[in-house]
């Protein structure tokens, strides 16, 4: 039975066997991480499914070798809960320390009252949706490093009303920005798989978390912290 697990680790010794064979390769830590918390009506995240997203974000944090350092990984952190005014907690371009992201973990919240979790009776909109992840790709990763890996992790519930939709408009979105690798984290026992795989175009880029026993299943993106860039323009992700 294949996991999630032996295909990456088959793609990472896929990958160094490309890699043995480039003449002329960098080793590369500069990773942009954008994490876009889904905290829109209808899809937004239980109190319990917020904090262990918020025990992963510090847990990829730690484990990031060379983060908040000269060439090193950024972090970004967005919060959509109005389409419009998505509130930007940490700016890429920020370059922010581990100590601080630490710090203000502690202190993102979801807006309250946003949705009546109990009765799932809000209707969580594709546009909302696709458009918040759109948007963040446009304004959200920095322009001062622009050959640096590009990362898109989407913290959800997954618990949409419109899958189909959705899905359909992120096929587009994903064929209309191929530099970013979109990853899809869900948390907690009440996601909706099926709305967490809608965002992305393989199923091995969802991440489950249940519990927070469980936070060190981020490490599968440990291998994109870093790569390795041919110098003939071919990048090798590790």
């Amino acid at each position: 039975m294949y996991t999630v697990g032996t295909f990456d680790a088959l793609f990472t010794v896929l990958q160094r066997l490309v890699d043995a064979t480039c003449e002329n390769c960098t080793h590369r830590d500069d990773t942009d991480v954008l994490v876009l918390l889904d905290d829109l009506p209808g899809s937004q995240m239980n109190d319990d499914e917020w904090n262990i997203a918020m025990d992963v974000i510090m847990e990829m944090t730690r484990r990031m070798p060379r983060f908040g350092v000269s060439g090193g990984q950024r972090l970004g952190v967005v919060q959509v809960s109005d389409v419009t005014r998505p509130h930007v907690h940490v700016d890429l371009a920020s370059n922010a320390s581990r100590s601080y992201i630490y710090s203000l973990i502690q202190t993102i919240k979801p807006v309250p009252g946003q949705c009546d979790l109990s009765s799932r009776i809000c209707d969580a909109s594709s546009e909302n949706m696709t458009m918040s992840i759109e948007l963040a790709i446009q304004n959200r990763f920095s322009t001062d490093r622009t050959e640096a890996r590009k990362i898109l992790l989407i913290v959800t519930s997954g618990r949409f009303s419109n899958i189909d939709v959705i899905n359909t408009t992120m096929t587009n979105v994903l064929k209309r920005y191929p530099d970013v690798e979109i990853y899809v984290l869900g948390t907690g026992v009440d996601v909706k798989v099926s709305g967490l795989i809608s965002l992305v175009n393989e199923s091995a880029n969802v991440i489950i978390v249940p519990d927070k026993s469980s936070v060190n299943v981020i490490k599968i993106l440990d291998a994109k912290a870093s790569f390795v860039k041919c110098n003939a323009g071919v990048s090798n992700g590790n």
